[in-house]
């Protein structure tokens, strides 16, 4: 599978997911509780009046903040409902250089893109000084089983 196929199937599987975190999974709910938890209390502990956030695969999650955030996702029937959202993959994040106080990345979404090419985006898109809280699961997650590696990887 080449890595547009990929990025499609993706799309695709995240698209037709009603609930990202099924509520009658009880793993899934500690982990999402711990991750909601966890960023809250980073951002809340950082945020300061009118700085940007961006939330990046968001996957519609708030993480309880009620602070205004930017969404970026790849599944916009997921954010479509905030005032500020972007269909849009982490490797080519739609907003100018220097435009977010905080980003937030949370979750498998940096394993279905090129880390690199992500990461050097939130540099790009972050001011200097800015935040970034990265949390991501391992790609060895049988969640990930079913996908073949990329040309650079070896099954």
């Amino acid at each position: 599978m080449d890595k547009k196929q990929y990025s499609e199937e993706i799309k695709k599987f995240y698209t037709e997911q009603t609930v990202v975190w099924p509520e009658n999974d009880k793993w899934h709910m500690h982990t999402h509780c711990y991750i909601n938890d966890y960023v809250s209390d980073k951002i809340n502990s950082i945020y300061k009046k009118n700085m940007k956030i961006l939330n990046a695969g968001s996957g519609g999650n708030t993480y309880g903040l009620t602070q205004e955030m930017y969404h970026i996702d790849v599944a916009d029937n997921k954010i479509k409902h905030f005032p500020l959202y972007s269909k849009a993959s982490i490797e080519d994040i739609p907003y100018n250089n220097e435009f977010f106080d905080i980003c937030i990345c949370v979750g498998t979404v940096i394993n279905y893109t090129n880390a690199s090419r992500s990461m050097d985006e939130f540099y790009r898109v972050l001011k200097p000084g800015g935040s970034l809280v990265l949390e991501f699961e391992n790609s060895g997650n049988p969640e990930f089983r079913k996908y073949p590696c990329d040309e650079a990887g070896k099954k």
